[in-house]
């Protein structure tokens, strides 16, 4: 005979109202955030160009190491520059960003604007490397370069007789003979330079270069190319006080007589025949 048990009615476990009154406890509730937008299209009143520019300076070091035969064969390799025109100096051009043209590129020799326009013509630009101290080219416009600075600016710093004097000197001079394989061409120059006293500096180069036609790969030459030049680059420097130095400086070329393409610029005669300049 079984035992009879009497079963309770279920309750509330212990310690459940406890843990409800902790639940209630713990819980925090925020309050409500409204989060709104408003925009209003606003354009700006000034746009403010950024003082950093793309500047390439090539010092005296550089230049010598290069071993350029031209002031172009310097640039060739720097980005954003190229070497325009045809196989001659006198049709030769800087090109900066796609701009060529004398109106759009500005050349300076030491901070003055050296302005050429001629048609069917190069940059006009005849400095030996060995007389450069500096090469700076600035790729872009520049409010501080002034108009004609469309493309880029090209910036030359010649040397002076300091730059070539060792300690002690007064006055020096330097020959050059310099020969190129493919068009036979004969460069030779010549450059004087003193300071005789701490006020005046004088330099003096003359540089005459005779080649005949270049060969092409296949050993044709390319007609209308053989050159026979001279350019003459003279520069005094007057150190007036410590503050105040005055340079003044020439630069001159001549070629001729020579047959010769009247657009110096293209490879052949072209549509504007053929001249012979004296």
């Amino acid at each position: 005979m079984q035992d009879a048990q009497t079963l309770a009615p279920p309750g509330p476990r212990p310690g459940a109202q406890d843990v409800g009154e902790a639940i209630d406890t713990d819980t925090t509730v925020l309050p409500e955030v409204e989060v709104t937008d408003e925009r209003e299209l606003q354009r700006p009143v000034e746009i403010d160009l950024p003082p950093d520019r793309p500047v390439t300076v090539i010092n005296a070091a550089a230049i010598e190491r290069r071993q350029a035969s031209t002031i172009f064969d310097i640039l060739k390799d720097i980005p954003g520059v190229a070497v325009d025109g045809g196989p001659r100096a006198s049709g030769m051009k800087f090109n900066l960003r796609g701009f060529s043209d004398n109106e759009d590129v500005l050349f300076k020799v030491d901070g003055a604007v050296k302005g050429f326009e001629k048609y069917r013509f190069g940059s006009g630009v005849f400095i030996e490397p060995e007389l450069l101290k500096a090469l700076q080219v600035e790729r872009g416009p520049s409010v501080t370069a002034g108009s004609g600075a469309l493309g880029g600016t090209v910036s030359a710093t010649t040397k002076s007789a300091a730059d070539f004097l060792k300690p002690g000197q007064t006055f020096g001079s330097e020959v050059k003979y310099g020969y190129n394989w493919n068009s036979h061409e004969r460069l030779r120059m010549v450059t004087i330079y003193g300071r005789p006293n701490a006020y005046l500096d004088l330099i003096v180069s003359v540089a005459r270069r005779d080649s005949d036609d270049f060969r092409l790969p296949d050993g044709e030459p390319l007609e209308l190319t053989a050159t026979a030049s001279e350019s003459r680059f003279v520069k005094a420097s007057v150190y007036a006080t410590d503050d105040l130095v005055i340079e003044l400086s020439q630069t001159r070329y001549t070629g001729g007589p020579e047959r010769a393409p009247y657009d110096a610029t293209a490879t052949g005669a072209g549509g504007f025949g053929i001249v012979v300049r004296a």
